[in-house]
């Protein structure tokens, strides 16, 4: 079985310190076009439609003031993962009612069977660490973030 590391799918070009989002649909659209600007999407528009697509299934707030939007689609070239700290919080329907200041999204082309979920099941289980999350909140740098990720998912 493939295992994927979170740190594998992530570069500083992909992080960003002060999201500044006052929604859901704000902060989706900023994530979006960081993966467009990596080159990680043929069409940002097309991509944005499958993520909001997903989300009208059910919230992809997972709770602990965490958001996970993701989506498998044909315009995305390779597995990446983008990320923002929202310093306030956004309201994201979350199971547990709190309000969303870590959103990771993460985006996977269609041809790659359950790499989606494999993320997504690997980045959760660091995610429902109090200590992650709070080191991703206290981050000042963008290498810090890296550091993180690498040092807890080993």
């Amino acid at each position: 079985m493939e295992v994927i590391k979170p740190s594998e799918l992530i570069n500083e070009n992909l992080i960003n310190l002060n999201l500044n989002a006052p929604s859901k649909e704000s902060a989706i659209d900023e994530l979006v076009k960081m993966l467009s600007l990596e080159g990680v999407l043929t069409d940002a528009d097309e991509f944005k439609r499958e993520i909001f697509k997903r989300e009208k299934l059910t919230t992809t707030a997972v709770g602990y003031g965490v958001a996970i939007p993701h989506a498998k689609s044909k315009v995305v070239k390779e597995p990446k993962v983008a990320f923002g700290i929202i310093r306030n919080g956004i309201n994201y329907n979350a199971p547990d009612k709190e309000k969303v200041k870590l959103i990771f999204m993460l985006a996977v082309g269609e041809s790659k069977n359950d790499l989606h979920l494999k993320a997504i099941s690997n980045l959760s289980k660091l995610l429902i660490n109090s200590e992650f999350r709070k080191k991703l909140l206290n981050a000042t740098k963008k290498e810090e973030i890296l550091e993180t990720i690498k040092k807890f998912e080993n």
